[in-house]
């Protein structure tokens, strides 16, 4: 079997689809190992070494693919970024980047190890396909290798899950308001504010009556249970709240818009 067939039935095996998480800031993010040029045995064994990366767009929109190299050299040396290097991709339409490509994205002369990575809006089907000849030229090995997106970074997403009827606390004359906190999204959120306003009872500064409390760290998929005060019966007649979680927005979160809750009870 001559080596254009290997490859053949090396990518029908191979080519596995990947399904990709689409951020909304980032897209979907494919790093690729590759190995091109003839190997002397210094680095890698004697030979001559292929790397062609397959890109499939499976979407129904056409997409816009940025790869860049990354070069990676020998004794603990961090090797030079290449500039970015774009193409368009259509709607079930693929394309190859092969080793002339990358080594010319690297400015490498006859030898090139690294990664190279692919930056795209949405989900692609990416497979590595590496070859290596002997020294007579002849394909000795073939190996396919699907590339998964690498994983979405975390995020926290605090929301007001509930504000609880208040209740009158007549030792110390204040209403008292609890609310549950959720963290509903990927990561940690640390420590934030959070704060109960009564928007319809003013102080004397004419600023409406509130109260501000600490969550404390709240896990991925965790919820805590605040409690506010506020020096009078909120009942005045009708109750009317508002929280908000991180009321001064110093946690970045993977939603902004869903922090703040209301409560409305007649009385």
């Amino acid at each position: 079997m001559d080596l254009k067939r290997i490859l053949v039935a090396g990518l029908a095996v191979g080519a596995v689809l990947v399904s990709a998480p689409t951020w909304a800031k980032d897209g979907a993010t494919y790093d690729v190992k590759i190995v091109c040029g003839k190997g002397d045995g210094r680095v890698v064994a004697p030979g001559q070494y292929w790397t062609a990366v397959n890109v499939l767009n499976p979407g129904q929109e056409t997409v816009r693919v940025e790869a860049t190299v990354a070069t990676a050299l020998p004794a603990f040396q961090m090797g030079p970024l290449s500039p970015p290097k774009a193409a368009e991709l259509r709607p079930d339409r693929a394309m190859e980047i092969d080793c002339p490509s990358l080594m010319k994205i690297a400015d490498a002369a006859d030898f090139l190890k690294g990664y190279v990575t692919l930056r795209a809006p949405g989900d692609l089907v990416v497979v590595a396909v590496y070859t290596l000849a002997d020294r007579e030229g002849k394909a000795v090995s073939i190996h396919t290798e699907r590339v998964p997106p690498r994983a979405a970074r975390g995020c926290p997403d605090l929301r007001v899950r509930e504000i609880q009827r208040p209740t009158w606390d007549s030792d110390n004359r204040q209403s008292v308001i609890r609310a549950v906190i959720q963290n509903v999204g990927t990561a940690l959120a640390p420590d934030t504010l959070a704060r109960v306003i009564d928007p319809s009872t003013t102080q004397p500064t004419g600023a409406p009556y509130n109260d501000v409390v600490g969550t404390g760290p709240i896990p991925a998929g965790g919820e805590v249970v605040v409690t506010f005060h506020l020096p009078y019966w909120v009942y005045n007649p009708n109750a009317e709240l508002e929280v908000t979680a991180d009321y001064k927005g110093t946690l970045p979160e993977c939603d902004e818009t869903n922090n703040k809750a209301t409560f409305s009870e007649r009385g």
